[in-house]
């Protein structure tokens, strides 16, 4: 699913409470061993994105992630939290300047294996080893305006 005119909720922003949303999509394809979350802003002029919140090895029957995960590397489930653009591990919510909107990115991949990554990998990393492994993406874009 992919949509632009969703409000981001305030609660999961920087100007909130800045803890991590929940998160739920539909089982994956046959298949499907693991999956990966990527939050990304895309609003800004740079070549790489803003990285909000990195999951990885998400167990393939898992459908959903809860709100409030903690910052830990790796979580109950077994699933990894990487790096976000502070260089630290778990979420953080959007801040974009006053007055100004930004598009934000919740990606889900359904893969055909686990990553094996150690806790704590940077979204570059995680893209990588997920090259030939997608069986399916689901996004969905919300928007949200700095105060």
């Amino acid at each position: 699913m992919c949509s632009s005119d969703l409000p981001f909720p305030e609660e999961y922003t920087q100007n909130g409470a800045n803890t991590s949303p929940q998160i739920r999509w539909s089982k994956g394809p046959a298949g499907t061993l693991s999956y990966v979350v990527l939050a990304e802003d895309s609003g800004v002029s740079r070549p790489e994105p803003i990285v909000h919140w990195v999951v990885y090895d998400i167990p393939g029957n898992t459908t959903q992630l809860p709100a409030g995960l903690p910052k830990d590397g790796q979580l109950e489930s077994g699933a990894m939290q990487g790096k976000n653009i502070r260089g630290e591990i778990g979420y953080i919510g959007p801040k974009p300047p006053a007055g100004q909107t930004h598009p934000y990115h919740f990606q889900v991949f359904a893969l055909n294996g686990r990553l094996r990554l150690e806790p704590g990998a940077d979204r570059n990393a995680v893209v990588a080893a997920m090259k030939g492994k997608v069986l399916a993406i689901g996004d969905l874009t919300m928007n949200y305006t700095g105060k």
